[in-house]
């Protein structure tokens, strides 16, 4: 859809005055529509800056929005934020206030206005019809003149906007095609006056719509708390009944105070059930629901339409054909799965890998977690937004087995004991095709017989349902690869302050793809989302000791497996592959590792099938794994998860270096549409899509695609450079490249450790995987000058000696060990955690800091284990790579010793560069302005006073917005970080508003 150019204010002037000779009393109505009209701009273009200070009146005539316009544009011009608005608004003022010519001695435009309004007589003559004509053309100048000035309004996919990127919504929107602008908003509706004299007031009830409302109107005058609360749980019922409420009849609440009645007609499946329900709020501001006998908590009553425990016993029944489905599948990949022994005491460990908000400050300091309590505690919880907790790990590491395990668990247990825990409603997105979040929410429940999409969310937000969304990364294909998160935004927003989602996907596309389309979100269309992201870790070391002790079968391989090796073996599906191989009657002095062996296996499979069926002969096994590495190279390089019939039948044909399936041929494509690595789904009666039956198969196999096509050859890197560009390798791509490859992988990085200025982001963490793998694996550097390359963690220990030079490189984290080092030179480098390990008196001799390099933190561990010193302050990190051996940073530690910091600085500093590594966001008290007694472990010193001084000054300097955040207790802000801790804590940063912070914390004595 294009964004067209279009005058909001002309077609609202078009609207109230025509071309026609109008009246005085139109007129002075068309003055106040004037105001309404600029405060509504005004309030948006702030709102959308995060600098609105004063919120729009909920309802209130022109007095109302006089005063309110004069108060915004006093704001603006003692922040000199925005000149457009404050002489915009200015001028408005004393259009309307001023004592007008030849009228009664003081008379302003604003009392002639209200006098008429009020039942006042016309004046006798023409004056103030000339007068009002004069100001209404000289408002309209100065509405115009503003908008101009500021790009102008464009309306793309009905939304509106102040040039291309400031929203006008919600006070702006579209109604039936049509402009309409916001009035008042009076408990659960909200008025807009369209342009359509048929219709000129609609009522707005949109729950999104509302909420975004709330966030820039002022509170309602003269009313207390407990008539706020009373007003948000009437928007509660009226939201949640949009799942359950018969189509195209209306909710009528009944009472503006509790208790209150609510008339509305449930929809059944052979009609509908007129209903009234009593709802109230008890002394502790509990929500509760009268079920005829007595009071009962809110979820009960939604319990009640939803025919609760027939959700309950449908969602079993679904659940328990999953897990069928699953077993048949697992016994039909793994031949010997019924042989197969998991000891009791061998766990699933989930490990926390970051923390995205404010409301998972009490988790920090944790490490492994029981997933299912932390689901329940969010869901059972008010936190003030929806929670996401997201699984990622390697592909074959279980993600799908233990959700799937997990909610099937959770449905037997809600069936049998009827504990109030959540239930887990599960969704796959594997073979879905193209499709929404409410069509496949809608799928899920069709067998429930009476939950549809909306009535689920009631559910989710009432912390009944959790939604269960595996394989994330699958969904739409190439399109969800791109931007799946903007699939969760109407989900989110509909959810509004609560529920709880869990979501899986390949630990790549998290660290990659999602996150991105995260940050994009954030400038688009802001969403309130808080993230726990979850790690599904191998089984330990251990762990495999004991599938050995278990499984005797394996003895024989135990002395053959490489490091390597073992560690995938703490990967389920390698373990299992691993299983069948052993029973398979696999000799010990044909095992050549892991991979080969899983991808040699369903080929032997294979192969055995076709002859099977009389099909001997048309194809080998090399033409299978050729068909195989096509189809994953293509999916990568077109990137997408699976290929239409004609795109798959191509890539057979590329691989057989065959024309077409015709004449005698036609059997062999018989087969090749059912492979057994490969999957074809029929999605809504269109043809097959195919895509691997297993995320393990297309990263081996995508490995191989690689390294025949564009590896061994000087000549091919430009195009390996280009497909290393499109999309983030899996790890198992990755380790396959560096297990079997390494020599032609080694020659590769030696050419392209030095990264174009142009180069993107997938390409600098493919080179860094890669290169930190082999440096694992190979215990060598693949060449001796990386540039333009960020790191996630670089080891480089129990090595020969070395000498490397990194150039504008980034380093998450960077493992050195004493005498290994030769010369590393660091120039313009960052590094945000520096571990020694090792003894030795001067571990870092040989290293040289250069340019703009800086190191974050430093911690040591000698040879023992045991941790020597950590330092995270910048003169601290200094003096300690000093005394470590380090040299080239002389100018940086005078620099730092003369300057004399202030104790707010040294504090400020310390803060900064921890939040660096985690964190955007923190929570203060209200009262004292410090994280207080409620702070997690994370947080150092939470009674400190400087926070409070800390936060003032990023406050000033426009680094922090800070808010209230919905939470029970004491009440409590919010303060997220605007720019980057990271960006913050660089003291040489180009940016005003952080110069300005370091020289206030540095005054401040």
């Amino acid at each position: 859809m294009a964004v067209e150019t279009i005058d909001i204010y002309e077609l609202m002037e078009r609207a109230y005055l025509g071309s026609g000779e109008k009246s005085v009393h139109a007129l002075s109505v068309y003055l106040e529509k004037q105001v309404r009209f600029a405060a509504c701009i005004a309030v948006s273009i702030l709102a959308a800056s995060g600098d609105l200070r004063v919120p729009l009146p909920r309802k209130g005539g022109l007095g109302s929005h006089l005063s309110h316009i004069k108060k915004v544009a006093d704001n603006c011009d003692n922040t000199a934020s925005y000149p457009e608005i404050s002489e915009l608004l200015s001028a408005l003022v004393e259009s309307l206030n001023s004592p007008q010519e030849n009228q009664e001695p003081g008379i302003s435009l604003k009392r002639y206005r209200d006098f008429l309004a009020h039942g006042g007589l016309e004046p006798a003559g023409e004056a103030l019809r000339k007068a009002l004509n004069e100001a209404i053309e000289f408002n309209a100048e100065a509405i115009t003149e503003c908008i101009n000035s500021l790009g102008g309004v464009t309306r793309f996919d009905s939304q509106y906007y102040i040039g291309n990127s400031i929203p006008l919504g919600p006070l702006f929107i579209e109604i039936d095609g049509g402009f309409s602008m916001f009035h008042d908003l009076s408990g659960s509706k909200a008025i807009f006056y369209t342009l359509d004299p048929t219709r000129p007031l609609r009522e707005v009830e949109d729950v999104s719509k509302l909420a975004d409302l709330g966030k820039i109107l002022a509170e309602p005058a003269g009313t207390d708390e407990e008539s706020r609360q009373v007003s948000r749980f009437q928007g509660t019922v009226r939201s949640d009944l949009q799942g359950f409420v018969e189509s195209g009849e209306t909710i009528s609440i009944i009472g503006e105070y509790s208790p209150f009645n609510v008339e509305w007609s449930r929809k059944l499946s052979d009609g509908s059930e007129y209903r009234s329900d009593t709802f109230k709020l008890d002394r502790n501001g509990t929500r509760l629901w009268f079920d005829g006998a007595r009071w009962s908590e809110y979820s009960s009553f939604l319990k009640s339409i939803s025919n609760w425990s027939v959700v309950v016993a449908r969602s079993l029944a679904r659940l328990v054909e999953l897990d069928k489905n699953a077993l048949a599948a697992n016994e039909n990949q793994f031949k010997y799965e019924s042989s197969f022994v998991l000891p009791a005491n061998v766990k699933t460990r989930f490990s926390i890998k970051d923390l995205i908000g404010a409301t998972f400050d009490s988790k920090r300091d944790l490490d492994d977690v029981d997933l299912e309590s932390q689901i329940d505690e969010s869901a059972t919880s008010i936190n003030g937004a929806p929670q996401i907790f997201f699984v990622t790990g390697e592909a074959g590491i279980g993600k799908t087995h233990n959700l799937l395990q997990a909610s099937l668990r959770r449905a037997h247990s809600v069936s049998s004991n009827g504990l109030s825990q959540p239930l887990y409603l599960y969704i796959s997105c594997s073979g879905v095709g193209l499709k929404k979040v409410d069509e496949l929410i809608d799928a899920a429940v069709v067998g429930t017989r009476n939950l549809d999409y909306k009535s689920v969310l009631a559910l989710c937000r009432a912390g009944l349902i959790v939604l269960v969304i595996d394989g994330f990364d699958e969904l739409l294909g190439g399109a969800g690869y791109r931007d799946a998160f903007q699939l969760l935004a109407p989900t989110l927003n509909q959810l509004g302050s609560r529920g709880t989602l869990l979501l899986s996907a390949r630990s790549s596309y998290f660290a990659n793809q999602y996150q991105a389309s995260i940050e994009a979100a954030r400038g688009v269309h802001p969403i309130s989302v808080h993230h726990m992201v979850l790690e599904l870790q191998r089984w330990r070391r251990s762990d495999v000791d004991q599938l050995f002790d278990a499984n005797k079968c394996w003895a024989i391989f135990r002395a053959r497996l490489s490091d390597s090796d073992r560690e995938l073996l703490g990967v389920p599906f390698f373990a299992r592959a691993f299983n069948d191989y052993v029973m398979g009657g696999a000799g010990a002095d044909s095992f050549n590792g892991l991979r080969s062996v899983l991808i040699d296996a369903y080929l032997d499979r294979e192969v055995a099938k076709m002859e099977g069926s009389g099909s001997a002969n048309l194809v080998t096994k090399t033409q299978l794994r050729a068909i195989f590495e096509e189809v994953a190279g293509m999916m990568h390089e077109s990137l997408i998860s699976f290929l239409d019939l004609e795109d798959f039948k191509f890539a057979c044909a590329t691989a057989l270096e065959l024309e077409d399936f015709t004449g005698k041929r036609s059997a062999l494509w018989d087969r090749l549409t059912v492979l057994c690595g490969i999957s074809a789904t029929a999605v809504d009666g269109a043809a097959p899509l195919f895509a691997f039956q297993h995320d393990i198969f297309y990263e081996v196999l995508l490995a191989d695609y690689l390294a025949s096509n564009y590896l061994g050859k000087q000549a091919s890197y430009a195009s390996m450079t280009e497909v290393l560009s499109k999309a983030v390798l899996g790890d198992a791509t990755v380790q396959s490249l560096i297990g079997g490859y390494a020599e032609v992988v080694g020659q590769f990085l030696k050419v392209m450790s030095v990264l174009p200025p142009h180069a993107g982001t997938v390409l600098s963490s493919n080179i860094a995987a890669l290169t930190a793998a082999y440096i694992s694996a190979r215990k060598v550097i693949p060449g001796v000058l990386f540039q333009g390359v960020v790191f996630d963690s670089v080891e480089l220990a129990d090595m020969r000696p070395f000498s490397v030079r990194f150039t504008d490189c980034r380093f998450e984290r960077l493992v050195l060990e004493a005498g290994s080092i030769e010369n590393l030179w660091l120039d313009s480098c960052e590094v945000q955690h520096l571990a020694i390990v090792g003894d030795g008196v001067l571990p870092l001799a040989g290293v040289e800091l250069s340019g703009k390099s800086k190191v974050l933190e430093i911690s040591r561990v000698s040879d023992q284990g045991q941790e020597g010193f950590f330092a995270d302050s910048q003169i601290s990190v200094l003096e300690g790579l000093r005394s470590l051996g380090a040299t080239g940073f002389d100018e940086q530690l005078t620099a730092a010793e003369n300057s004399q910091p202030s104790e707010l600085e040294i504090f400020a500093e310390r803060v900064l560069t921890k939040f660096s590594s985690r964190r955007n966001s923190y929570v203060i008290e209200a009262r004292t302005r410090v994280p207080g007694a409620g702070a997690s472990a994370w947080i150092r010193d939470p009674h400190n006073a400087a926070w409070a001084d800390l936060t003032d000054a990023l406050e000033r300097a426009e680094l922090v917005t800070v808010r209230v955040l919905n939470a029970s207790g004491a009440s409590k802000l919010t303060v997220t970080f605007v720019a980057p801790p990271w960006d913050v804590v660089d003291r040489e940063s180009d940016s005003d508003r952080i110069q300005r912070f370091w020289a206030d914390v540095h005054d401040r004595r």
